[in-house]
């Protein structure tokens, strides 16, 4: 056999087997690939992930992480490093609430603006169980301000004028347990102020929760404001 005649029959097999890889379904070669190229699929993301791409998509904003480490430092606020962006178009608002001093701060740009009395579920350091009555720590941030008008209390304690309802599940509690209906509201009497209640919230006197609301709303409708809740 000629010279010419090998190297050609080699050149048709060396054609074949090209074509071979080209052009055979992938599943008929998938077997024959090493296993570590291979990709694994990509997990979808949970329930509370998607919340929180949703209210950056919103906000442009992500929410407070739960860094527990600052939660239990009551020094300055954490607002302007962590939360919000350094060319915010509005005023930086963060709210801290101390609950063994039942005070609660209000911050502007990382400087103290307001401090106000409240009354707090104090009966355990957290709350552990969803009937404790105990104000829960974690670093929370506002969801929505909702008028009370027309709202009628269950326990014969009313909202007052305002609820300003937190984020409070898991992913941001200092307990690792989430909880629902938990907020920041009014109807708290003079005499109730720097005590513990049976609640599981923080509780104003109206005028103070007015006030309050009155600095933060605007900026409501655009960020995610955090409130930390303290020992």
């Amino acid at each position: 056999m000629k010279a010419s005649t090998i190297i050609l029959i080699i050149a048709i097999i060396v054609a074949l087997g090209v074509s071979l890889i080209v052009y055979l379904p992938k599943e008929v070669l998938q077997p024959f690939l090493d296993k570590k190229y291979k990709v694994e699929p990509v997990q979808e993301a949970d329930s509370l992930a998607q919340m929180d791409k949703n209210d950056t998509e919103k906000t442009g904003v992500k929410p407070p992480e739960a860094d527990f480490g600052s939660l239990l430092d009551e020094g300055q606020s954490t607002v302007a490093s962590k939360h919000l962006p350094d060319s915010a178009p509005y005023p930086i608002y963060e709210i801290v609430v101390k609950k063994s001093l039942y005070k609660l701060d209000l911050y502007r740009d990382g400087e103290p603006l307001k401090t106000y009395d409240v009354a707090v579920g104090n009966k355990a350091p957290d709350k552990l169980s969803k009937d404790d009555m105990v104000t829960p720590l974690g670093n929370f941030y506002i969801v929505s301000i909702e008028s009370s008008k027309g709202r009628k209390s269950n326990s014969g304690m009313a909202y007052g004028p305002w609820l300003i309802r937190l984020r409070t599940d898991q992913l941001v509690t200092a307990s690792g347990k989430g909880w629902l209906n938990i907020g920041i509201h009014g109807d708290g009497k003079s005499s109730e102020m720097g005590s513990s209640l049976n609640t599981d919230c923080v509780i104003m006197q109206n005028n103070d929760l007015k006030e309050l609301k009155d600095y933060i709303y605007n900026e409501y409708k655009h960020y995610n404001i955090p409130v930390r809740i303290v020992p």
